[in-house]
């Protein structure tokens, strides 16, 4: 993990469930995902608009057992005091969902959603 980031307690989490091109968040409109989602359907987990770099997200792993999704992040902030890009960011993940129906996330260790339907 870089130095200058701190892990974040998250609670600005948005959620999207995305078929086709057209409903991608602009943010996440990129050739790799868009390419995916001719294949499947998608979810993206967004932190929203932020003041600056060093937001960010990491995924750790996921993992479906029967119809349900399990993912688990690292969150992370800027260090405070520590010096970043001032621009707008829009830190964001995508996941593949394959057949899962619900999903269940956890971020730095804690459970901050369980079985929240796609």
């Amino acid at each position: 993990m870089n130095h200058d980031l701190v892990r974040s307690v998250v609670k600005d989490l948005e959620y999207f469930y995305v078929r086709t091109p057209d409903e991608l968040p602009f943010f996440a409109a990129n050739p790799e995902v868009i390419s995916l989602l001719h294949h499947e359907p998608l979810l993206i987990i967004s932190r929203g608009e932020k003041p600056g770099g060093g937001y960010g997200f990491e995924l750790i792993g996921t993992e479906i057992r029967s119809d349900h999704l399990m993912i688990e992040l690292i969150s992370s902030d800027p260090k405070p005091g520590s010096v970043n890009i001032l621009m707008l960011t829009y830190p964001f993940v995508y996941v593949r969902t394959y057949q899962a129906k619900t999903f269940s996330l956890i971020v730095n260790g804690e459970l901050l959603l369980k079985e929240r339907r796609l």
